[in-house]
Parts: structure tokens; sequence; C-alpha cells
């Protein structure tokens, strides 16, 4: 979708996904209980990844992002959008050793702000496996909630089985962004801008104080 689209985080670097991530993304696509959750039989080589990797990011509407520490380390993951037709679906994955550290959700965060932000989604949907508890958590994290199921037959998998839909709206987003941006530190705006008409701006002030727990000066 968009050629420079690098985002930094706190302890991440987000960057354009590409072939040459394929060794880095190889040593955990390889891996059967990694992989086991994924539409995909475990990598039998490099070149299984690299041509995933080609294969994705050629989709017309996709973007994708390479997950690393800094911007010269290779990846330790990926996340982006899958270019479905439909509402766009978003998918993440993180090598093992970094799972439990909160970068999936760092990672996610990040993803979604430029979706709405820069690519002006209006909706998100991540496609879950029921079985896949951390990936559930990692979405709720970032106010993705529980919107239904769709069928599915994995080519690994022996029979087919459902995926949760998860779903967060543009609107759900710009709601609950202050709150989630309020624990990455102190965060200081010299403005306001009334995009609704209230009756009192210093209730409405103080009431959207509280909910994403900004002080007033």
């Amino acid at each position: 979708m968009v050629n420079d689209r690098s985002i930094k985080t706190r302890r991440l670097v987000l960057r354009p996904l590409v072939r040459e991530d394929a060794g880095a993304i190889f040593l955990f696509f390889s891996d059967e209980e990694t992989v086991r959750y994924w539409n995909a039989f475990p990598h039998q080589s490099v070149e299984d990844t690299a041509e995933m990797i080609e294969h994705i990011i050629s989709r017309e509407r996709s973007c994708y992002w390479a997950i690393s520490t800094s911007k010269a380390d290779p990846a330790i993951g990926y996340v982006g959008y899958a270019g479905n037709p439909g509402t766009p679906a978003l998918v993440y994955i993180l090598a093992p050793e970094y799972r439990g550290q909160g970068f999936a959700t760092e990672a996610i965060k990040a993803a979604v702000g430029y979706g709405f932000n820069t690519l002006r989604l209006k909706r998100i949907e991540a496609w879950i496996h029921p079985e896949n508890v951390a990936s559930i958590k990692a979405a709720e994290r970032v106010s993705f909630t529980y919107r239904g199921r769709r069928p599915i037959k994995f080519v690994n998998a022996s029979a087919p089985h459902d995926l949760l839909v998860y779903g967060l709206e543009a609107s759900e987003w710009f709601h609950v962004a202050g709150t989630l941006s309020s624990s990455e530190g102190d965060q200081n705006f010299y403005g306001l801008r009334i995009v609704l008409t209230v009756r009192n701006i210093e209730e409405t002030l103080i009431f959207y104080r509280e909910k994403l727990g900004f002080e007033l000066e």
C-alpha cells in the first residue's frame, strides 16, 4: 500500500517486510509448534519462507511490517494487513523467545494505529484459532472484541474448524487510543479541538481526563 511506512515504538522498529527477512523468519516458521495455529505446514527451507513473503506482500491491498528490536536487527516476527477482500484482516506472529514480554501487543497497536490514522481504515478484523490463547489476549489488549466465527479448513489440519473473528472499529479505536497511549509515559498536549457539540466544556474535559488519564494544567 505504502512504500515508506516504518514505525518506531518504545522498544520496536516496524519496517516493510521484504524477501531478505526470510532467513530470520524461517527460524520460527520451521517450528511445528509455532505454526500449528496457522494455515500452513512448517517450512522446510529458507526458500519456502522467501516464497511465502513474496506471496503475501505482492497482494494489491496488503501492508506488512517486519518486527525488529532495532532497524539493523533481524526480524523477530511480522505484523500486517492480509490484503483480503472486505474488512482488512490483521495478521501477526512472533518468535517464541520474544513472547510474553508485550512485544506482540506493542507491534499490533502500532499497526492498528497506522491502519486507522494513515490508511483510513474503517474496521479491522483478526481471525484467530480458538486454541491460540496468547493471540486472543494480544488482540484484546488493543481493544479488539469478539464478533463471531468463520469456518475454515487449514491445510495442516485433519478436519475443518472455526476461526474466532475479533473486530475493532475506527470509532472504537479513537475512543480508547488515549488510554492505550498513557501506558507509554507522559505526553504533553497543547490544544483541544472540539469535534462534537457539548453542553459544558469543563465537565467534558473532566470526563475525558478521567477516562483517558491525562492532567489539565
